[in-house]
């Protein structure tokens, strides 16, 4: 049974934007795309965790110091499971002859840190709501470089904001989502004539995100 691959053009949704900031700089793409993202190809991985400035942790050369004592395999090992055992578990099922002090001190010399939930604060959604209707994801990027481009969008999708770009009027208003809302029940051709200036392909797409979005939602 082959998997089924979604269309280029699907928007990534923020749980998956999460998962690929949380894995990518310790697993493959292969890996992260059997295990998280089995929807994802492996050419939209690459691309996603460019845009976002994704960097591995590891690589397949070792470095000085510690590297030089353990095995490539071991390192593999460290690589695959510090971020989600334990250092006693991973002493117990994998690397029996470390002891539990070698390999923290080996995973913090690889770079390699229990990994915290992105939970948004107050601050950091005060911020979004102010800043992305007038500037944008690159304005709230500004305001906080420690959240993604593309994970400033998700998130601002989330809590229903648009971005006013006054050099993109084809954007869609907060009036125009909130009247589309109200006319959801209607086909398309009947909601092209409450927005002549939208075209088909623009309503049925703003539609299915918000159809989308309620059934996550429920």
């Amino acid at each position: 049974m082959t998997k089924r691959k979604p269309p280029p053009s699907q928007e990534w949704m923020l749980d998956e934007l999460e998962l690929l900031e949380r894995h990518y700089r310790v697993l493959t793409a292969q890996e992260l795309q059997e295990r998280y993202l089995p929807n994802r190809s492996l050419k939209a991985i690459y691309k996603m965790a460019g845009r976002l400035k994704l960097k591995k942790l590891l690589t397949s050369d070792p470095s000085p110091g510690l590297y030089r004592s353990w095995p490539k395999e071991e390192l593999e090992i460290l690589r695959q499971h510090y971020l989600s055992l334990s250092a006693p578990e991973i002493k117990r099922r994998y690397l029996p002859h470390r002891t539990v002090i070698a390999i923290r001190r080996m995973a913090k010399q690889a770079g390699l840190s229990k990994w915290k939930p992105h939970v948004w604060t107050k601050g950091e959604l005060r911020m979004l709501r102010e800043l992305f209707p007038k500037g944008g994801a690159a304005a709230v990027h500004a305001a906080l470089p420690q959240r993604a481009l593309g994970t400033i969008r998700a998130k601002a999708r989330s809590l229903d904001l648009l971005y006013q770009d006054r050099r993109n009027p084809t954007r869609w208003s907060a009036d125009e989502v909130q009247r589309l809302k109200q006319l959801d029940h209607l086909s398309l051709e009947q909601l092209q004539k409450h927005f002549p200036k939208r075209t088909r392909s623009s309503l049925n797409k703003m539609r299915f995100r918000l159809r989308h979005k309620q059934l996550n939602a429920t």
